[in-house]
């Protein structure tokens, strides 16, 4: 068999691999919410529902999940807000159009079966599985042969490897099926394939299909009206080849005008849908969400580890690096070096530029495609110099692909959050599988904690008991552990039992670390918004000189080991344990620059409002 057939079946292999293995640690795979609703709600609407310009308007009685109807609830409520009198979709219609092979495959499944058939279900859920997985082959295909022309078979495979593995696209292609962004992987990739034979072959119809593909990109995502660029600098390198280019414009410039009418024509049913909700054919749906293009966050878009770029892409190092060999990417290099910094500059001028809901800086996959050529290229340079230096290469991969996949696996079972991820917490959780106590209070905190081990004890620096009371809110231990305690009642927000005390350098002259604690009780479900444990020191003009807080809800019967998942691989951010009472701790190394007179407190701020109950309040000094 070809060469071709065994790499087609290597490419599948892999990607069935990564659905295993996401399928069998990522316990809320494929759920209907944000983004992926939001896409994907005009399936069912305009084929089940008939309701496009009312998507809220659905049947109580069709087995459909709660989480729909609160998520077309407070879309509607601000639809309310902005004075419209429909529903409606803030998200184009195109990825939608994409899923909707896999969505009447479930369909006429979920029919025939005799199954609720309510565009909801587990079938609609794996159909959008294996539109993620059948893109993303698809994709990697056309990426290989693009790669093919310019590169030796196994230098265009490996790159494909790395860019699956070592990037976020291992996470958006198995781990959150229905964003958009695998879609546009793969049209970017027959972008550029249908450039090359465009150019190769200057056919109307390649023109038609040119811009039919770039009008559905600019559709789906408007910021990426930057791909407009790849088909016209493809193949431009100097003066000569510019002149080129510009007789070929010239020559085919009819050829160009039926590309222009076809780039629009994927327009006209998003036009038509926004003329039947809110009255207009142009609509700008997003609301209050806009660019600062005065202010990009470039850096923070490219580094943070609160969903930046490089830290969840680290083989897109070594693609930047092989732009500098510019032989291999003579006919891309103009391509990539114009959409590159003006597509970067464009996403991160966005209101939200660390593109919450995902697994780091989600948009960039649209030029993995683009950036598979210079990727390729050092891969290239790399073959060609001594075993030495391709032996550090292929561990630099393996320590890529490594990262990707251990973070990837955390985030799946919800120990690691790479929205707003901090790099101390970053660096702690690389290359582990379980999340304990200490990584904990790191994410929350941004500081490291400290070897218990290896502290001394001092002095307990200041301490409430809640044994006497003093009003309404001491009251009886409601599980009768102690005599009294504290109760904090729902929609009290604030608590005014907070432990205050004076700062005086002498006290904390062989001080290095304050630890701060307290038992707590929380009887029930706290509304996704947490009870904050903090403390702070403020000065006195009451200013904060320095504040840090850890959540309540999810320790509780873990820093005493009193719960089984405490040390063990079922720990994550949503554990919770109700109804029970439990130590919370935490560690503050001293804080730099603190004044004789400073107020040092220990406070709890409840975010969510809901009741709580709390005892033994406790400031201990360490060295």
């Amino acid at each position: 068999m070809s060469r071709k057939f065994y790499t087609i079946l290597l490419i599948a292999l892999a990607l069935a691999a990564g659905a295993v293995l996401m399928g069998k640690y990522n316990p809320k795979r494929f759920i209907f919410y944000g983004d992926v609703m939001g896409y994907y709600i005009y399936l069912p609407s305009a084929i089940i529902y008939h309701n496009l310009q009312d998507m809220d308007k659905l049947p109580a009685n069709a087995g459909i999940e709660q989480g729909v109807f609160d998520y077309t609830a407070f879309i509607k409520k601000y639809n309310v807000e902005a004075g419209l009198e429909h529903w409606l979709n803030q998200y184009t219609y195109a990825v939608a159009l994409m899923e909707l092979p896999f969505f009447l495959a479930a369909h006429l499944y979920e029919t025939a079966a005799g199954l609720p058939a309510n565009g909801y279900d587990d079938s609609y859920k794996l159909a959008l599985s294996a539109g993620s997985i059948m893109y993303t082959l698809l994709g990697m295909i056309l990426v290989y042969k693009v790669l093919r022309r310019y590169f030796r078979h196994m230098q265009a495979l490996v790159t494909l490897i790395l860019v699956l593995l070592g990037t976020n696209m291992f996470w958006f292609a198995f781990g959150q099926a229905g964003m958009s962004h695998i879609p546009l992987f793969f049209l970017y990739a027959l972008l550029m394939y249908v450039t090359i034979r465009l150019h190769e072959k200057p056919g109307t119809g390649w023109f038609i299909v040119v811009g039919l593909i770039a009008g559905f990109i600019t559709v789906m995502r408007p910021s990426d009206v930057v791909c407009l660029a790849l088909p016209f600098l493809y193949g431009v390198s100097d003066k000569a080849s510019l002149m080129q280019k510009l007789q070929f414009v010239k020559v085919h410039r009819y050829k160009l005008l039926m590309a222009a009418i076809f780039f629009i024509l994927p327009a006209i049913p998003q036009m038509l849908y926004w003329k039947l909700v809110t009255g207009s054919y142009i609509y700008y749906s997003y609301g209050g969400q806009a660019f600062n293009w005065a202010n990009p966050k470039l850096v923070e878009g490219l580094f943070s580890s609160g969903n930046g770029w490089l830290p969840y892409a680290p083989v897109m190092l070594f693609a930047l690096t092989g732009l500098m060999f510019y032989k291999s990417l003579k006919d891309w290099k103009l391509v990539i070096v114009v959409i590159l910094p003006v597509y970067i500059y464009i996403i991160y001028s966005w209101y939200c530029y660390n593109y919450i809901n995902g697994f780091g800086s989600r948009p960039m996959l649209h030029l993995y495609p683009l950036l598979s050529l210079p990727l390729a290229s050092f891969i290239q340079y790399i073959s060609r110099k001594s075993g030495a230096t391709k032996a550090v290469f292929a561990v630099a991969c393996l320590l890529c692909v490594g990262a990707v996949l251990s973070l990837s696996y955390l985030q799946a079972q919800k120990k690691y959050a790479s929205d707003n991820a901090n790099y101390r917490f970053y660096l702690q959780m690389l290359f582990k599988t379980r999340l304990t106590y200490e990584d904990m209070l790191v994410a929350e905190m941004n500081q490291f904690q400290p070897d218990v081990k290896s502290l001394a004890r001092l002095r307990t620096y200041a301490y409430k008991d809640f044994n006497l009371p003093l009003d309404d809110h001491y009251v009886s231990d409601p599980l009768d552990t102690a005599e009294y305690v504290y109760h904090v009642r729902d929609g009290e927000e604030y608590f005014p039992g907070k432990i205050q005390a004076v700062y005086k350098q002498s006290d904390f002259k062989d001080v290095n670390w304050i630890r701060c604690s307290g038992r707590f009780m929380i009887p029930g479900f706290s509304n996704y918004q947490p009870h904050l444990f903090v403390f702070a020191v403020q000065d006195d003009s009451n200013n904060y000189v320095y504040w840090t807080s850890c959540k309540i809800d999810n320790k509780i019967g873990v820093a005493d080991n009193s719960c089984v998942h405490a040390g063990g691989t079922g720990l994550s951010f949503e554990h919770t344990e109700y109804d029970r009472w439990g130590e919370v701790y935490f560690f503050v190394k001293v804080p730099d620059g603190l004044n004789d007179g400073n107020i040092i407190s220990l406070d709890i701020w409840n975010t969510g409002k809901v009741q709580f109950y709390l005892d033994d309040f406790k400031i201990g000094l360490y060295r």
